[in-house]
């Protein structure tokens, strides 16, 4: 769980606590649940694993009580206590065997950008900026939005943004999700402010394709205009991603409501009645696009199909999001249940996967699994008749 560990980094650095997150570099995180039962409903007594190198190993166990409470408040932040989840209630310490596997963490974090992957890359940008490579400077801001927006696109939608897009239009994609569209604001000066921001993007966008290194260059640009286009592109990254930070907040707040309403006689039902239920449909009028994508997701990676009650609970809460599901979703379903004697609900989800929305199927491997079913159930039928 390298994405884990460096949310906790982050979390760990924001609550002032550099010295615990430096130590946790590198590292991974696993849960290692118990089988016991929580306070919870269905919840189970767990505790979370740091696998750390040798050396890093060794400091951290030298740690107080005190600081092994800091590292639990920063994983409960990711694993709150509730129903249908583990309940961590400590940590614990083990060595990373294996060097590789630290390089593959380090390796695997820079594929996600996070607040640290922003904060390396403006490093970058004022070393450029001291160094008089005002061209460099340019490029590297530019390109930080770029790989800002297309991570809050596929953190949103699931997928990829268009390969076409640029700055602008990438822009104009990305806020839309996040509700940061300035027609979405009641008071003028917000509407102000947001629009302020497009034009600024629209402004940096054209600066870096004329003065940045990536291109042909049209006009030399100086200090001031590298410190300028460096300085937008902190500002709007990081209100993006406080944005961004408060909407997932959102989502667990409602993860753990649709667990509620769905934890009753609603779990029984099929997908067309079920999204003709009121309280469902209250419901998902609270859910944006963002927060429909990160339920869902929050949904297929981390709750926890334990019985049959859990698997009635997980697959009706996939048919409430069915419209929003993708190719990975389906095959992270399949992967995760296809050996789960409790998922009880896998073969009539797949079933209503292949009939309602057949292009969202994966693999080969699924399809003949998906096949074998429908030929089983020829055969019931035949027996019947």
């Amino acid at each position: 769980m390298s994405s884990d560990i460096n949310k906790i980094i982050s979390i760990l650095k924001k609550r002032g606590r550099e010295d615990l997150a430096k130590l946790l570099i590198g590292s991974k995180g696993e849960i290692d649940e118990s089988s016991s039962y929580g306070s919870y409903l269905f919840s189970i007594i767990s505790q979370y694993l740091f696998y750390l190198s040798l050396d890093n190993f060794h400091e951290i166990k030298k740690i107080a009580e005190a600081d092994r409470k800091v590292l639990l408040e920063a994983v409960l932040y990711l694993y709150p206590h509730q129903a249908n989840a583990p309940e961590i209630t400590g940590v614990d310490f083990r060595v990373l065997r294996n060097p590789e596997e630290s390089e593959l963490v380090e390796v695997e974090s820079r594929e996600t950008i996070d607040h640290e992957f922003v904060n390396e890359q403006l490093v970058k940008c004022e070393k450029k900026i001291a160094d008089e490579d005002c061209d460099g400077a340019i490029s590297t801001a530019g390109s930080l939005l770029e790989g800002v927006f297309e991570d809050i696109y596929k953190r949103c939608t699931g997928q990829k943004i268009s390969s076409t897009a640029d700055l602008k239009e990438a822009y104009k994609k990305v806020k839309s999700l996040i509700k940061l569209s300035d027609e979405q604001f009641s008071d003028e000066s917000i509407k102000a402010i947001m629009r302020g921001l497009s034009a600024i993007v629209s402004g940096l966008g054209s600066i870096s394709n004329q003065m940045g290194d990536r291109h042909s260059r049209l006009t030399k640009p100086v200090k001031r205009h590298a410190k300028l286009c460096v300085n937008s592109a902190r500002i709007i990254t990081d209100f993006f991603y406080e944005t961004l930070s408060s909407q997932e907040e959102k989502t667990e707040r409602l993860h753990k409501e649709l667990v509620e309403l769905l934890n009753g006689n609603r779990r029984m039902l099929r997908k067309e009645d079920l999204l003709l239920d009121e309280e469902i449909i209250k419901y998902l009028n609270k859910c944006d696009v963002f927060l429909r994508n990160a339920i869902k997701r929050y949904f297929i990676c981390n709750f926890p199909v334990l019985n049959y009650r859990s698997s009635d609970i997980f697959f009706s809460a996939l048919e409430v999001f069915f419209e929003q599901l993708t190719k990975d979703d389906i095959k992270d379903v399949y992967d995760k249940h296809r050996e789960n004697s409790q998922a009880c609900g896998l073969d009539y989800f797949l079933m209503l996967v292949k009939s309602e929305r057949e292009q969202i199927i994966p693999s080969d491997d699924l399809k003949q699994y998906i096949q074998a079913l429908e030929k089983r159930a020829e055969e019931k039928n035949s027996k019947l008749v």
